[in-house]
């Protein structure tokens, strides 16, 4: 069986065409976190404080309907674009494993 070769110009023809296709947008950049460039910390946009940079891990969690559609309604309300629901949610685990922490 031999493998046929695919011309350049064919190529470069259907990635424009794809390009300009609804079904195929192009990724949009992610934005960038504020970070300080001389050190590995990062700024917590909702209380501007330095924090060290963790990483994240994707894990879920049952929590009530109400709870999701109060989270994202103080979002829009208080944060707009500042801040996602997950930074909240970090941000609330992190203050109750504190206070937890220093009973």
């Amino acid at each position: 069986m031999s493998k046929k070769k695919i011309s350049q110009d064919i190529v470069k023809t259907i990635s424009n065409d794809l390009d300009q296709s609804s079904y195929f947008e192009a990724p949009q950049e992610k934005p960038k976190v504020a970070v300080k460039k001389e050190t590995n910390k990062q700024i917590n946009k909702v209380t501007n404080e330095v924090v060290e940079e963790v990483k994240t891990v994707h894990h879920t969690f049952d929590i009530y309907e109400e709870q999701l559609l109060d989270l994202k309604k103080i979002k829009l309300e208080k944060h707009r674009d500042k801040v996602t629901v997950s930074s909240m949610v970090r941000d609330a685990l992190d203050q109750y494993i504190n206070k937890e922490k220093n009973k």
